[in-house]
């Protein structure tokens, strides 16, 4: 019982950084950017932003110094505070009409 008193406790922790409702400091104010998944900024999240999402994900690219808190906020559809490969599936899935990235 205990544990799952502490899972709830995390995904509602986790749910008001998402929102931007917990943590004021740098989290927060990241979480607070839009989850539109368009990285490339060409008007819509297709696989090509998927496929940046990966080469992030993997270290094989990184955005430019100027552009990564607005990028890394859209990137990380799911606002788990990190970019990893379910966010390049949750835009694939966006893509596809199967899921809808928040605004």
């Amino acid at each position: 019982m205990r544990k799952l008193t502490a899972l709830g406790a995390a995904m509602i922790i986790a749910i008001m950084l998402c929102l931007g409702l917990l943590a004021p400091g740098t989290a927060g104010a990241q979480m607070m950017e839009s989850k539109t998944g368009d990285l490339n900024q060409d008007g819509t999240a297709n696989s090509v932003d998927a496929l940046l999402v990966l080469f992030y994900s993997a270290e094989l690219s990184e955005p430019a110094p100027e552009d990564e808190r607005r990028w890394v906020a859209a990137a990380d559809d799911d606002c788990d505070l990190i970019v990893t490969s379910l966010d390049a599936t949750l835009i694939l899935q966006s893509d596809a009409g199967m899921y809808e990235l928040r605004p």
